[in-house]
């Protein structure tokens, strides 16, 4: 083996040694639980969907779809910078059972609160009957949440390009229930047709999930009260 062979050898070794602490170790999400709740994807209990979301016009693609695939997108991103992750919804039970979607939605915070996490992440997509309606909107109720959800919307709008509708402190029966800082993000309109052909894309729903990333790492590394 020549030498500079063995030097890249032993340098992959090494590397490959390192533990996650000390690969992530400047990552501001480092040891964070993180829980993800892909939006909507409820059966009750006799198995019939009470809690779909909307749908594209062509009813081809429907909202509990879209939020899965953007937060399997923005878990592998926390994971990859040393995070922990929690989906309220996964590949082995992807769809959830609950009486009603008020008592499942309570549920799903109730877990994030078990699991003692240090942020909730709830990924909707947007709907109205006004179908020139757009942009992106990100809800919180807490004032601890505020900030999150500010720099979270932030990132939204400068990466998408998208329509600022701003930060809004509303009332929702996940952000009601959680007891860490809370967000809902809208992603966008399903009922807008420019921006439903841009949700339904796995590139699209990349840059969903990069921005929400970077605002939550940005809020974990400024912000006192979350060290």
């Amino acid at each position: 083996m020549k030498p500079a062979s063995f030097r890249n050898t032993i340098f992959s070794i090494l590397l490959g040694t390192l533990t996650p602490n000390l690969l992530h170790a400047d990552s501001p999400l480092l040891g964070r639980i993180i829980a993800i709740d892909p939006g909507h994807g409820t059966l009750d209990f006799q198995g019939h969907i009470i809690n779909s979301g909307k749908s594209t016009s062509n009813s081809r693609f429907s909202e509990h779809y879209i939020t899965y695939q953007i937060a399997q997108k923005l878990g592998k991103l926390i994971e990859n910078a040393g995070g922990q992750v929690v989906y309220t919804r996964n590949a082995q039970d992807y769809w959830r059972f609950g009486s009603s979607t008020t008592e499942d939605n309570k549920s799903r915070a109730l877990l994030a609160n078990v699991l003692k996490a240090d942020a909730y992440i709830s990924i909707h997509c947007d709907w109205n009957p006004k179908r020139k309606m757009r942009g992106v909107t990100t809800y919180y109720k807490t004032e601890q949440s505020r900030k999150l959800a500010e720099n979270v919307q932030k990132k939204l709008v400068g990466n998408l390009k998208a329509f600022n509708r701003k930060t809004k402190k509303d009332s929702y029966t996940v952000l009601d229930v959680a007891t860490m800082p809370a967000i809902l993000v809208e992603s966008g309109f399903l009922s807008n047709p420019s921006e439903a052909k841009k949700l339904i894309t796995a590139n699209y729903q990349k840059k969903v999930a990069e921005a929400i990333h970077q605002g939550l790492s940005n809020t974990f590394a400024n912000e006192v009260g979350y060290h």
